[in-house]
């Protein structure tokens, strides 16, 4: 698009201080992943396609707008023919409004036509406003995309299975048992 900038991901440590911004028990457990955690910049009608984290994270929003589409993993981990077809999301060039059918007035596009998967898993579409957060599963696959310039803090934490939980804690404790993973 004419006058469209990419998307800088930029080191958190630099500009804040993650153990005052963070507090260390957030998550009940999970330790904030300084390396994982980043600063992303982002130009108007950008779009970060269809992907998973292997961390819980949260996406703190500073400036502009962003448009989001969530899909819980107990759907897509269940069937791997269903997650192969939503993972064809993301080859698809456009915006969410060009990809993803109508849901809180906003896409108007034929991705329940061209991707079945769409009609069989619930999802989860909203707008990110400055200063709002969000909460974004591990293992659930989102789909941003910027509508103008925007900055957000990408805030990451231990995976449920890796040392990264503070002593004392038990994956029990925060998942409530455990899920099958399956890696993109």
């Amino acid at each position: 698009r004419e006058g469209a900038m990419g998307q800088a991901r930029l080191d958190l440590a630099p500009c804040f201080d993650p153990g005052a911004l963070v507090p260390e028990n957030l998550l009940g457990g999970y330790k904030l992943n300084d390396e994982a955690s980043c600063i992303f910049v982002t130009g108007s009608e950008m779009r970060t396609p269809l992907h998973s984290d292997e961390r819980h994270g949260f996406l703190l929003h500073l400036a502009g707008e962003k448009n989001f589409v969530l899909f819980d993993n107990e759907h897509s981990d269940a069937d791997p023919n269903l997650l192969r077809q939503l993972l064809t999301i993301r080859d698809k060039n456009g915006l969410h409004s060009d990809i993803y059918p109508g849901e809180d007035g906003d896409g108007d596009g034929d991705g329940d036509a061209r991707i079945p998967a769409l009609r069989k898993v619930p999802r989860f579409q909203g707008k990110l406003e400055p200063g709002d957060a969000l909460f974004i599963p591990q293992r659930w696959l989102h789909d941003i995309e910027s509508l103008t310039p925007t900055i957000s803090v990408s805030l990451r934490f231990g995976a449920w299975d890796s040392p990264n939980m503070l002593p004392g804690a038990t994956t029990q404790q925060h998942m409530g048992g455990t899920r099958r993973r399956r890696r993109l």
